[in-house]
């Protein structure tokens, strides 16, 4: 586990951030985002209580909520072409520095009062955000692996198998239980494995794109 400062997900919880996400839907098909935040932070509590890892901080539950309160659209498909998006726009900023920036601005009356160590951690999650070795030990990577898996079913909305928040939990739920059992096992897992199991969808539609476009404004 790493070291965690300051509890700043109660600080997070209480953002604008945080509010918006019950005006926000995950897809241009609807899939209201405060909802399908609270099936991941579920999923997530499940890791650490069934395997009795003690997060008094809310370290996990914080970088789920960093990671919905600064969403992308459409799982990899979505970040990949907000990508596009920023280059074209000739951003100097990548997608992890647009949503640090984005949760730093959520986070800015208390940012500057998290010690260096702490603030790197943070930065450290958007940055590697796409990495394939998750340490099951590390929460940050844990968090990072469910919610990269969430949002592939979330990017599915509505959609064979992924109909409605049902059909969604049951998949959901399922990985938690299969992930949740291989810290007995296993210390590091490739995300590549769990995540091969959707398949692309890419490119997007123009209608998806005009949603992702108008989602990050």
């Amino acid at each position: 586990m790493s070291i965690w400062g300051k509890d700043l997900y109660e600080t997070l919880l209480y953002s604008s951030g945080t509010r918006n996400l019950s005006y926000r839907f995950v897809t241009a098909d609807g899939g209201e985002a405060d909802l399908l935040w609270g099936e991941c932070k579920a999923s997530v509590d499940y890791y650490v209580e069934s395997n009795f890892i003690e997060d008094v901080k809310n370290e996990a539950r914080f970088f789920v909520l960093a990671d919905y309160v600064t969403y992308i659209p459409y799982g990899a498909a979505g970040y990949a072409a907000f990508g596009q998006m920023q280059r074209e726009s000739g951003s100097a900023k990548s997608v992890w520095e647009f949503k640090y920036a984005r949760l730093k601005k959520y986070l800015d009356k208390v940012m500057p009062r998290v010690s260096q160590a702490q603030s790197g951690i943070v930065r450290s999650f958007f940055e590697e955000y796409n990495k394939d070795c998750i340490d099951l030990k590390n929460l940050s990577d844990v968090a990072l692996l469910f919610c990269r898996f969430h949002h592939e079913c979330e990017a599915r909305y509505r959609t064979a198998g992924f109909i409605n928040y049902m059909d969604i939990s049951k998949v959901t739920d399922a990985f938690a239980r299969k992930i949740s059992c291989l810290v007995e096992t296993e210390t590091k897992i490739s995300a590549k494995e769990y995540l091969s199991a959707f398949p692309a969808i890419e490119p997007l539609s123009a209608r998806q794109i005009s949603f992702l476009r108008s989602s990050l404004l």
